[in-house]
Order: C-alpha cells, then structure tokens, then sequence
C-alpha cells in the first residue's frame, strides 16, 4: 500500500505481479530445507481436511462479494430486462458454487514433497483469486456490456474451472479412467464454448455460461467416480 504514495498505477501493478510469483515460487529455491522441516517434524506431504474447509470459506466470502453486487445492481430502476439479468446472475453463482464444492469439497490430496505440497495450496488460491476477477468483470458485464469485459469474464471463469480440473487431478495423480479422459476432452470443449459465449450479446452470453455450468456439474458426480 505504502508503494502507491511514491509510484504509478502501471508500475505498482507490476510491483504486486512481481511480488506475487516471489510469493508462489521462492519454496522451489528453499525446498531442501522445508523438506528436512517436514521430516523433523514427522509430517505427511497432505493437504490437511481442515486448509480445504477454510479455502472453501474463503471462497464463500468471493462468491459472497458477486452477490452483494448483484444486490446494489438491484437497487437500480427494475425493467424486464434488468430482472431477467440479475436473476440469471443470481444462477451463475450457485452453480459456480455447486461446482466448487461438488468437486473441491470431496478432495483428499496427498502429495510426496514440501513444494508439491505448497504449490498445491497456491492452486486453491489461485481458484479463489478467478472467483473475485469473475465478480469484477460480471458487474463490468452488467454496466457496460463492452467486449473487453466479456472476455475478462470468459477468461476468469475458464481459468478457475481449469484450476478446479488440475486439482483434481493432482489428487487421483492424473490417473484417469478411459470415462474420465473422455470427459476431460468434453470440459476442453466446454471451455472454449465458454469463450466463444463471450462474442454474445451480455445476457446471451451468461445464459449460455449457465447451460455449460450446468452440464459441468451433472459430469461432476461421473468424474468423481474412482
């Protein structure tokens, strides 16, 4: 915060970019000495029941924040067109938390190394993070309807899905059944559907969302299967 007093915008960002991947990747040059903590200490390479819960806290407060905007959009002069919008919306966000939870709140991630281990923890982070760019960009879509923020929107919403994907993966150790690498090549597709959505007219293109959301989460329960 105190950066911002002695630089710009342009280069502050930055900055926080920089400062990020150090955040993210300085386990990779400390790695020796966080494994002999791990054996020291006698712990397990895991992603403890108890993290996963308050990374899904944490990402009830981002879904959270999509419907207290959501809610101020309300308070605007209601026409048809407004309601049918928020109430889309509105839809958007429980199956973006259906497929959170359908697939990261079953998770049981065990790992063989510290960075493994940390880096994994990133990943959750990192879902979170596209969950607040989706809140951003959606209430961009809903002001100004640009195609900036609809791609913004597509992006965030395809990179938090892909996150979901890897995780997952991570936690069978990418070994698939012949059904799941099946549906694996359907949520690609699904993924660039998502994309295209974002050359539709703004509600076209969150109607759209909602109905690759909602075939995502009824695959959900199929991919889970081990």
């Amino acid at each position: 915060m105190a950066c911002g007093l002695f630089f710009s915008n342009q280069l502050l960002f930055w900055f926080l970019v920089v400062g990020t991947l150090i955040n993210i990747f300085v386990v990779m040059f400390v790695s020796s000495r966080l494994e002999r903590e791990y054996e020291r200490t006698n712990m397990v390479h895991i992603i403890k029941d108890s993290l996963i819960e308050r990374y899904g806290l944490m990402t009830m407060i981002a879904l959270g924040e999509i419907t207290s905007i959501l809610y101020d959009f309300s308070k605007t002069p209601i026409n048809w067109n407004r309601f049918i919008q928020f109430t889309l919306c509105k839809i958007l966000v429980a199956l973006l938390a259906v497929v959170y939870y359908q697939v990261l709140g079953e998770l049981h991630v065990q790992l063989n190394s510290s960075i493994a281990t940390s880096l994994t923890g990133w990943l959750f982070l990192l879902v979170i993070l596209f969950i607040f760019l989706i809140d951003v960009s959606l209430y961009l879509v809903i002001i100004d309807g640009n195609l900036e923020s609809k791609i913004l929107f597509s992006f965030s919403l395809i990179l938090m899905l892909l996150m979901i994907r890897v995780l997952f993966l991570i936690s069978i150790h990418f070994k698939l059944s012949k059904l799941q690498i099946k549906l694996s090549w359907i949520l690609l597709i699904e993924m660039i559907i998502n994309l295209a959505a974002a050359f539709l007219p703004a509600m076209g293109m969150i109607l759209l969302d909602i109905l690759v959301l909602i075939i995502i989460a009824s695959q959900g329960r199929i991919i889970l299967k081990r």
